[in-house]
């Protein structure tokens, strides 16, 4: 079942459930109470998380953050939110060169067992830079082309 839901990956990311209190490298490297506050606050905030979230979706598909490409796709009844994670943690997985499948994806993002641990595993597997939206509002635009959802394998 780990195998099927790519629960060990490559590098910083680790492995999905053992790993889980592992907060370095995702709130900062080293660990400090300054950069832990700051990945609470942008992550567990739930309109400053939709932010931190449609910027990390933006650098998992190599383009600047988007109204129509990144944030329009939650507002979808029901599936948004599914599609969205799913697509974030399989590009991500790709870019992290680990093998896997968009149902394991699906699962491991959207199973009320799996999906924190999956969302903890997504950070731990980029930089801080990758989600820290404050940064970057200059970069935030309405359209990218080419829209699409999932990077190429």
């Amino acid at each position: 079942m780990c195998e099927f839901l790519s629960c060990e990956w490559q590098g910083k990311a680790g492995h999905m459930y053992y790993d889980i209190c592992e907060c370095e490298p995702c709130c900062g490297e080293p660990c400090n109470p300054a950069d832990g506050v700051k990945c609470f606050l942008c992550w567990c905030c739930p309109i400053v998380s939709c932010f931190s979230a449609v910027k990390l979706y933006s650098y998992s598909m190599d383009q600047n953050c988007a109204l129509v490409n990144h944030c329009c796709i939650m507002c979808i009844p029901y599936v948004g939110g599914i599609i969205f994670n799913t697509t974030l943690r399989h590009n991500l997985r790709v870019k992290n060169g680990t093998e896997g499948s968009v149902i394991g994806d699906c699962l491991a993002s959207t199973c009320c067992c799996c999906a924190c641990c999956s969302g903890c595993q997504n950070l731990r597997s980029v930089d801080v830079d990758a989600w820290s939206w404050w940064e970057h509002m200059d970069e935030f635009g309405v359209f990218e082309d080419p829209c699409k959802c999932c990077i190429d394998a």
